[in-house]
Parts: C-alpha cells; sequence; structure tokens
C-alpha cells in the first residue's frame, strides 16, 4: 500500500506530534513504562494465554446460557 497521507501521519505520531514546521497539530498522548510496570507486565504475559482461554470458555457459556433470549 502506497498511501502518503497515512505515511506523513505516522511519521508525525513517531517523532511526537511535531509537524515538520516544530508545531503540534495533532492530540496524542506521550505514555512510557517505568521499570516496575514493564516488570509486572512482564510476569502477566506468561499468563496471558490461560487467561484468554478461561475468557473464552466463559463466553461460550454466556452464549450457551442465553441462547434463547431474545
Amino acid at each position: 500500500m502506497n498511501d502518503s497521507g497515512l505515511h506523513d501521519k505516522v511519521k508525525m505520531l513517531h517523532n511526537m506530534l511535531l509537524s515538520s514546521e516544530g508545531t503540534h497539530n495533532t492530540i496524542g498522548f506521550h505514555q512510557r513504562l517505568d521499570a516496575i510496570q514493564a516488570a509486572i507486565l512482564s510476569v502477566k504475559l506468561h499468563h496471558l494465554d490461560v487467561w484468554n482461554r478461561k475468557r473464552q470458555r466463559c463466553a461460550a457459556l454466556y452464549d450457551e446460557l442465553l441462547a434463547d433470549v431474545p
């Protein structure tokens, strides 16, 4: 895909929302993880597959139990 408008927007977002003239022309957020948040998420990431499987089983159960509800 060759979309110059998309390219310019992604480049601007990458450059902290500054245009080539150095002005902010888009509202956005610049957020980074600190070391503690990164450490916690690193541990939680190992559990993600199990948590997703549990959520899918719960969703399937809701689908089954609510199948007759209009």
